[in-house]
């Protein structure tokens, strides 16, 4: 039986999970009443409501933040990713700012 890599963890967690599951040691996902968190380490680095998702790195901008966040933003079809410039974030052609949120 081949073993789900923790994409696939992440991504059954976000489409069929239970109230809390555990994505390969560092990412929890949480699903609340009306919204779905995603948690990285100690920070919540996601929340999808409906259509619409809060993104947030706290003070941890690094690879594996970024990765997570972009990987979150694949499984919900978001049509858009984080990337890096001279150290800064971006999505599309804004910004990477805690707490802000996409419609997708």
């Amino acid at each position: 039986m081949k073993h789900k890599s923790n994409f696939e963890k992440l991504q059954d967690a976000i489409r069929n999970g239970n109230f809390r599951t555990n994505c390969g040691g560092n990412t929890v996902v949480y699903h609340n009443n009306n919204s779905i968190e995603i948690v990285l380490y100690w920070t919540t680095i996601a929340v999808i409501e409906g259509r619409t998702i809060t993104l947030n790195a706290g003070d941890q901008f690094t690879a594996t933040t970024k990765n997570r966040i972009n990987e979150v933003l694949q499984i919900v079809g978001a049509g858009c990713e984080v990337r890096q410039k001279n150290h800064n974030w971006y999505i599309g052609n804004r910004e990477f700012t805690n707490n802000m949120y996409i419609q997708f």
